[in-house]
């Protein structure tokens, strides 16, 4: 059990970031000056409100602005909150309209000022859970405030916070009881912890990402956390910035202690290797192009433990559409510029283009539940 070193912006970094900013805009619009985000100190693309005579652009403005004066009030209380995107959405609503624009506005100014936007003190609803048998410590980024969250029987992963402390609880790891057949062995991998040195230093022995929440709550629901003394983790799709913050907070406490494998699991198909590219490398395909995701969410060394169309009946199979051609195709193409080692670069190109060639595609649920836990058990040397 070992603390995570953090570095977080000052709030008062941000809060001086805001006020000069805020005093520019406003000084160029009375100079009749078409306020613009450039100059804010980071590369980010600015965005230019003109001409000010036109209503939408007035309004733009003024969205823009009353974003930036909410956060500016929150992280100057003396006891700054964390506020959800809804909440900021319900100070306004008149203005705003919809929760798309304020939102909008809220990446704008994140972007603008070069933060992540957890710095502004604004977070989504949360999306991720986690379950296992570990304990974590939280502490609010907005403040000195801990909390200590179980994931013994299932948890929402707490937005807005970090992980400070993570430890395996004893108490509710199962030992396993029998011995089952192992599964058709993949690609290698690293293997977890073993049970007693992970008891012994009070630290999961793996931290297994499931893209699909079916699969995750089939898995839990068997006890496959307790009884291998891992923890799961879903976003339940695409992860969400809570969640990717979360797992980089856990892959720190790997960093520092017996480097605890972190493994994704996600569909055989092009939206499931998408996902799972999105936690090993940080950044997304949009269009032709790779995004690197915003913030310090470097979540460390991911492994893809795959199901593949091999470990699939045929009949369960289903064909790609039109739409999934498209995704595999532009994601071979863009695998050169994820940051992928040329083994990693390679495995998964040759599973798209054997998606491609078979035009077949499989979820995970194509395993049931008793299947999965022994692929899982093969592949992560559980067994």
């Amino acid at each position: 059990m070992l603390p995570v070193p953090t570095n977080h912006d000052a709030p008062i970094d941000v809060l001086t970031a805001i006020e000069a900013l805020v005093e520019r805009m406003i000084r160029d619009a009375a100079r009749g000056i078409p306020p613009s985000t450039a100059g804010a100190g980071h590369a980010s693309p600015a965005l230019t409100f003109r001409p000010l005579d036109q209503h939408e652009h007035n309004k733009s403005l003024a969205v823009f602005l009353r974003v930036a004066d909410l956060v500016h009030a929150n992280l100057a209380a003396p006891t700054p909150r964390v506020m959800t995107k809804r909440d900021v959405y319900y100070q306004d609503p008149a203005l705003f309209g919809t929760q798309r624009v304020s939102d909008a506005a809220i990446e704008l100014l994140a972007s603008t000022l070069g933060v992540p936007r957890d710095a502004l003190g604004v977070v989504a609803a949360p999306r991720g859970q986690a379950h296992g048998p570990c304990l974590a410590r939280f502490t609010a980024s907005m403040g000195s405030e801990t909390s200590v969250v179980s994931f013994a029987n299932g948890s929402h992963v707490p937005p807005g916070r970090r992980v400070t402390r993570l430890e395996l609880d004893p108490a509710h790891v199962v030992a396993a009881t029998g011995m089952r057949p192992a599964f058709a062995p993949g690609p290698a991998a690293p293997r977890a912890i073993p049970v007693a040195i992970a008891l012994a230093l009070r630290v999961p022995r793996f931290i297994l990402i499931v893209e699909k929440d079916a699969s995750f709550t089939a898995l839990a629901h068997r006890g496959f956390a307790a009884r291998h003394a891992g923890l799961l983790i879903t976003a339940s799709g695409f992860p969400d910035l809570a969640t990717r913050q979360f797992l980089a907070d856990l892959a720190r406490v790997g960093a520092h202690s017996q480097h605890v494998p972190v493994y994704v699991v996600a569909d055989a198909d092009p939206h499931g290797l998408h996902i799972a590219l999105t936690y090993m490398t940080g950044r997304r395909v949009d269009g032709s192009r790779c995004v690197v995701e915003v913030g310090d969410v470097n979540v460390g060394k991911v492994v893809h433990v795959a199901v593949h169309l091999r470990d699939v009946e045929l009949e369960r199979t289903v064909r790609m559409t039109r739409a999934d051609r498209v995704r595999a195709v532009t994601l071979v193409r863009a695998l050169h510029g994820m940051g992928l080692g040329e083994m990693q670069a390679r495995q998964f190109r040759t599973s798209l283009q054997a998606m491609l060639h078979m035009n077949a595609k499989a979820e995970i649920q194509a395993l049931d539940v008793d299947q999965l836990e022994r692929y899982l058990e093969t592949r992560l040397g559980l067994v």
